[in-house]
């Protein structure tokens, strides 16, 4: 069994035995997702429009990368679309950060 077969079948289980719990469900899938890298998805089709992206302190300092700003949005309590309007140049930051789509990041 591979791994992602392996994973898949605990989280079945886990969310057959507690099915009350949808929002801890995403946060065990997002947390995987994370783990053991992009295009590893336990059951969610990624988009083909998900871009990664950056967030920065308010000195642009590297703070954490995401795969997208949806996920950026739910892990930090933001907006996705203030993300993505601070990404796109059209605000300076949203909720206390900066953010950059990765491919523009420079070191």
């Amino acid at each position: 069994m591979d791994q992602k077969t392996a994973i898949d079948k605990i989280i079945a289980e886990i969310k057959d035995a507690n099915p009350a719990m949808p929002q801890q469900w995403f946060d065990m899938e997002l947390y995987f997702n994370m783990a053991f890298g992009a295009g590893f998805d336990l059951g969610r089709k990624s988009s083909s429009h998900s871009k990664l992206l950056i967030q920065m302190d308010m000195d642009g300092h590297f703070i954490k990368e995401f795969p997208s700003s949806h996920q950026a949005a739910r892990s930090l309590n933001l907006n996705s679309g203030n993300i993505r309007r601070v990404c796109s140049g059209g605000a300076k930051s949203t909720g206390g950060f900066m953010f950059k789509w990765k491919n523009i990041f420079d070191d």
